[in-house]
């Protein structure tokens, strides 16, 4: 605790102020964590029918991040955040208005998209305003500020699930807004200074590229590999969004809303408590064998969740996944940013993260494909070998380091 500490002393202002509205935005974090749940519960889907819409508005992210991460290079980081976080807002409003609509599927596309935009925007102004030495703790803090919102915001929506629906849409526009206030007056504009600048002459690997976006990822493909590893992370972490919401609505019944709010919460109070002590001891090692570590906890907490239907049990579960989860985020984004030129930070930032978060978009269609066919109770064993086999393959392709 006291090393994070002392890190977090030393960041850049913009690390605060990330923290800060990534805190807003997640204590009004209503709609998208419901979003099984709001197809099954509310519109009457069956599970094979929501996966197939949740995969829908998971696939706006394609397009999203890839747009994104270009105009991010192209136009700007601020121009871009702001104009999109705007649409994010009145896609999210409007949304109220058909909550219990099947049209409701087109505004929670929209507002999949405009938040995919965001991302590659994010990745990149940190990058930009940090260094190969103190980024992982620029990650670390943004990171944890949304955890410390989404401490909140699940939970809260959890309670106004079955009785006050169309306020969890409001609120979370309303939330989203005030975030933006926050980036559009304290954020500087997209160039740090000269002699802020992350990037400098004997950091080649984020030195400027001359070339396409091809020839880059060609030119590493290691990188391309540890895309591929994070993308089936992000396929067993998808099930906290699709397995783990059916899984307790069968359990529980009505209580299932509410409870899968209190997992989230438990979640998100953990990422807080845990987000310091994986800081303080996760610079020690490479993001390699982080990331393994990641998997290996993702495997366990994820496959043990299914095991039984006691709360003690299933937070015991969140707990062990939920620090695979931080080591994940404060270091995969870590390594994408540290391999990045400074003139492709957008654009590889958002092919990279397409590659990853394409797994969390296919999660449900695939879940959903095998929860119909093999059941339930076989979903959880599953993911327990894929984590396993991304702990192997990140190994795998570490670097191999030279003696003598």
């Amino acid at each position: 605790m006291l090393v994070f500490i002392d890190k977090w002393r030393q960041l850049p202002r913009i690390a605060y102020i990330f923290c800060l509205a990534n805190f807003v935005v997640a204590a009004g974090a209503f709609v998208m964590p419901f979003l099984t749940l709001m197809l099954t519960n509310k519109l009457g889907m069956s599970t094979l029918e929501a996966a197939f819409y949740v995969n829908i508005v998971f696939v706006a992210y394609v397009p999203a991040t890839i747009l994104g991460g270009w105009l991010t290079d192209k136009v700007g980081r601020k121009p871009v955040y702001i104009g999109a976080i705007f649409l994010e807002i009145v896609a999210t409003a409007t949304a109220g208005f058909f909550a219990d609509q099947f049209e409701l599927i087109y505004f929670l596309f929209l507002i999949a998209f405009m938040n995919g935009m965001v991302s590659p925007v994010m990745q990149a102004w940190q990058a930009d305003y940090s260094t190969p030495e103190n980024r992982q703790m620029v990650y670390a803090t943004s990171y944890f500020g949304w955890n410390l919102g989404f401490a909140v915001g699940p939970a809260v929506a959890g309670l106004l699930f079955n009785s006050h629906f169309q306020l969890m849409f409001w609120g979370d526009a309303f939330t989203t807004f005030l975030a933006m206030m926050v980036i559009l007056f304290l954020l500087p504009h997209d160039k740090p200074d000269q002699d802020e600048l992350a990037v400098e002459e004997d950091r080649t690997a984020e030195a400027a590229h001359k070339g396409s976006m091809w020839s880059l990822l060609l030119s590493r493909p290691r990188l391309l590999l540890f895309a591929v590893v994070g993308y089936f992370l992000s396929l067993i972490y998808g099930q906290m969004a699709f397995s783990v919401p059916i899984h307790l609505d069968r359990l529980f019944g009505d209580d299932g809303p509410r409870i899968f709010g209190q997992l989230w919460m438990i979640n998100a109070i953990l990422v807080v408590v845990f987000t310091p002590l994986v800081a303080g001891i996760s610079g020690r090692y490479s993001t390699y064998v982080n990331i393994c570590v990641a998997a290996v906890c993702y495997a366990i907490g994820f496959s043990l969740l299914g095991s039984s239907a006691s709360l003690l049990i299933l937070s015991m579960c969140i707990a062990v996944f939920t620090f695979g989860e931080v080591m994940s985020a404060t270091n995969s984004q870590t390594h994408i940013a540290n391999e990045s030129p400074k003139n492709f930070r957008g654009r590889l930032t958002g092919t990279l993260n397409l590659i990853i978060g394409a797994g969390y978009g296919m999660s449900p269609l695939l879940s959903g494909l095998f929860i119909e066919r093999f059941g339930m109770n076989l979903i959880w064993p599953m993911i327990f070998v894929i984590g396993l086999l991304c702990a192997v393959a990140i190994l795998l392709i570490k670097p191999r380091v030279r003696v003598g």
